[in-house]
């Protein structure tokens, strides 16, 4: 067996990655997709690929998802006929080892309830169940917008300020220097495009759109607590799915389970739930 580790992958590795997730979604009946990329973990310089190869077979594959030194998400793939053969512990235990360089001890692995291979190696960690996500696709129809005070437009670097605080006060436990991190890594990103909500010449709320692969995937939606009531999530939301369905592609997102609201909202204007994530919480 051969470990690669690596922060970047050339386009034949990506085509093997790919190819290995096909097998593994066909064996296992899994619904979420890689993001494979390293564009938004804080150390770019990381290694956050790990590829484990039998002869010139990729039998195994971790990618981490890193975005502040608090903790790091960790999905893991395995090709059924390679399985309980120890290739995750060999990918595992050199994750760790990066990690720890890193300055990062806590890790959360993400997985789909319906992989009772993966369950069943899961339960052999000390870990604990964190919390649920939900994919979710856009399965409604044409989205026409009323009138309204509010305005959707990219952002520039003049807003940088101004979409951290939001940022940072938006969302719990994220720090002025994390939120900086994000704004600062998705604004110079070549795929994702960062959005400012406009009332009365004032921000008050961002989104973001990734437009890598298909499909295109929202993220991000805040709004600042005073403006919250208001309606003006349901304004932005119905503004960029207008916009992005002149693309002609699949649009997704991603909520949390315990996010009420949101989901409601999102199921009442024509989402519906592709697959559900699963993170268990692991302390080194």
């Amino acid at each position: 067996m051969t470990l690669l580790k690596q922060n970047t992958l050339s386009k034949e590795q990506t085509t093997q990655i790919h190819a290995l997730e096909q097998n593994c979604k066909s064996y296992d009946g899994l619904k979420s997709s890689l993001y494979l990329s390293n564009e938004i973990n804080f150390d770019k310089n990381m290694n956050c690929f790990f590829l484990l190869y039998d002869e010139d077979v990729l039998v195994s594959f971790l990618t981490i998802f890193c975005p502040t030194k608090s903790e790091a998400e960790l999905i893991a793939l395995t090709k059924p006929d390679y399985r309980n053969k120890g290739c995750f512990n060999q990918l595992f235990e050199a994750t760790k080892a990066e990690l720890k360089q890193a300055g990062v001890n806590e890790i959360l692995f993400v997985h789909e309830p319906q992989s009772h291979d993966a369950k069943a190696v899961l339960d052999k960690l000390p870990i604990y169940y964190d919390f649920s996500e939900y994919v979710m696709d856009y399965v409604g129809g044409a989205i026409t917008t009323s009138n309204t005070e509010l305005s959707l437009l990219p952002v520039n670097q003049a807003d940088r300020d101004a979409i951290v605080s939001l940022s940072s006060s938006s969302f719990e436990g994220e720090s002025l220097d994390v939120a900086r991190h994000w704004f600062d890594s998705r604004f110079s990103s070549k795929t994702t495009t960062v959005y400012k909500s406009i009332v009365n010449k004032k921000i008050i709320g961002t989104l973001c759109v990734n437009f890598e692969d298909e499909p295109n995937s929202i993220y991000g939606l805040c709004i600042g607590e005073e403006h919250r009531g208001k309606g003006y999530g349901k304004q932005m939301l119905l503004t960029i799915l207008s916009m992005l369905l002149k693309d002609n592609k699949a649009i997704c997102l991603e909520v949390n389970s315990t996010n009420d609201v949101a989901f409601a909202m999102y199921k009442k204007y024509g989402f519906a739930i592709r697959a559900q994530n699963d993170y268990y919480r692991y302390k080194f």
